[in-house]
């Protein structure tokens, strides 16, 4: 009797607590973590694009103004064509991106030959 006792008072206990494990968590909004003060970002993606004077924002080649999360990044490549490759912001209505790495896009010349020169006369 003492048995059956302690197998139903057990499985009264062991019910609700194993109904807790079964609750999942309701999805957040997309907001800035605490721990490390970032946005919650997507997928790297590559952009061409120029570095503002001020070294916090970025224009896209298709002059789309980007302000940067991370701008210690690119102090070094102010004013300059580059292209970068980030990650965008998730939350809605901004337009923040951090930047994963910055390479400089050579800007190619092209020499134009005109016959009417001194340097094609004899």
């Amino acid at each position: 009797m003492k048995k059956l006792i302690f197998v139903l008072l057990a499985v009264a206990l062991f019910v609700p607590v194993s109904a807790l494990g079964q609750d999942t968590p309701k999805p957040s909004t997309p907001n800035r973590d605490s721990a490390h003060n970032q946005l919650t970002l997507s997928k790297p993606a590559n952009i061409a694009g120029k570095v503002g004077e001020d070294g916090k924002t970025f224009t896209s080649s298709k002059n789309y103004l980007w302000l940067v999360s991370n701008p210690e990044i690119l102090k070094d490549f102010v004013g300059q064509l580059v292209k970068v490759k980030c990650q965008f912001s998730q939350v809605p209505d901004t337009n923040e991106i951090r930047i994963i790495s910055v390479k400089m896009i050579q800007v190619e010349t092209k020499y134009v030959a005109n016959k009417g020169d001194s340097a094609f006369r004899r």
